[in-house]
C-alpha cells in the first residue's frame, strides 16, 4: 500500500460522533400529532398520508445523500432521522 492509497483523514463534519437524538424524538411526536389531527379533523384522511409520505422520502432522501457520504449502517440511519425530525433544534 503506497501513501496515495491510504484513506483520507475523515472531514470535521462528518465525525463519528452520534447525532443527538432528543430533539428528533421530539420531532417525530409533532409529527405524528399533525397526522392524528389531519386525520381527525380533515374531511378526507388522505392529507395525513400525504404527510406521512413526505415525511418517508424525505428520510429516505436523507438516507441515500448520508449513505453516499460513506456513512453507513446504524449510524447513517441515526442521522438520516435526526435529519428527518431534528428540526425542532432550530424552533
Amino acid at each position: 500500500m503506497t501513501p496515495d492509497d491510504a484513506d483520507p483523514a475523515p472531514s470535521p463534519d462528518r465525525s463519528e460522533e452520534p447525532p443527538d437524538l432528543g430533539d428528533a424524538h421530539v420531532g417525530l411526536l409533532v409529527a405524528l400529532g399533525a397526522v392524528a389531527i389531519t386525520w381527525w379533523v380533515a374531511e378526507r384522511p388522505g392529507w395525513s398520508l400525504a404527510i406521512v409520505a413526505v415525511l418517508a422520502v424525505w428520510f429516505v432522501v436523507a438516507l441515500a445523500f448520508i449513505t453516499a457520504l460513506g456513512g453507513r449502517g446504524r449510524s447513517a440511519v441515526r442521522r438520516a432521522y435526526a435529519a428527518t425530525f431534528g428540526w425542532l433544534t432550530y424552533f
